[in-house]
């Protein structure tokens, strides 16, 4: 295990027994469109929450919960950050593009203690998935990626470049 793997490893459990107050997004369509009306944000086939980042406020701090890629695969990463960026409201495209990601606070992720804290890596050591309970929930962020197929079905793959989230053991937006 490489020394910076092993560091984010060290920084995801040091969030054991810290007080987890809010979390905000950077959510990603399961789809690209030429409208935002035809985006698909939800989908009952697809049990998980798809975001390009996560944005964790921790014992009054911010930290950043996103991917880092190892070759051919990707993993979790966490960061101490200062502040959530000045712009990070203005995700849509600047020429009135559509654009597959949208900034928002993500009230349905439960907040509290965080009483449970486990790492998990894959064959190669990278940081495939990490567990937080809540009380009595289950967080699980996993990183991974939804695509979308010709007949508008979803995949799930892991170990790809968002990071994707259940409460529970399913999506928690209820749609």
């Amino acid at each position: 295990m490489s020394d910076w793997i092993e560091s984010q490893l060290n920084a995801f459990q040091s969030l054991r027994d810290s007080s987890l107050d809010e979390w905000q997004v950077v959510e990603m369509a399961l789809n690209e469109a030429a409208t935002p009306e035809a985006l698909v944000w939800y989908d009952s086939s697809v049990p998980m929450l798809q975001l390009l980042t996560l944005f964790v406020h921790v014992d009054s701090q911010w930290k950043r919960i996103s991917t880092y890629q190892d070759d051919d695969e990707f993993g979790l990463s966490i960061d101490p950050i200062v502040a959530i960026p000045e712009d990070s409201r203005r995700w849509p495209d600047q020429n009135g593009e559509p654009s597959i990601f949208r900034w928002r606070v993500a009230d349905e992720l439960p907040t509290g203690q965080l009483s449970h804290v486990v790492v998990k890596q894959n064959e190669r050591g990278n940081i495939a998935t990490v567990e937080f309970r809540i009380q009595d929930r289950l967080i699980q962020l996993s990183a991974g990626e939804v695509y979308e197929n010709n007949n508008n079905t979803f995949d799930v793959m892991f170990m790809d470049e968002s990071v994707l989230v259940q409460v529970d053991g399913r999506s928690p937006i209820a749609g």
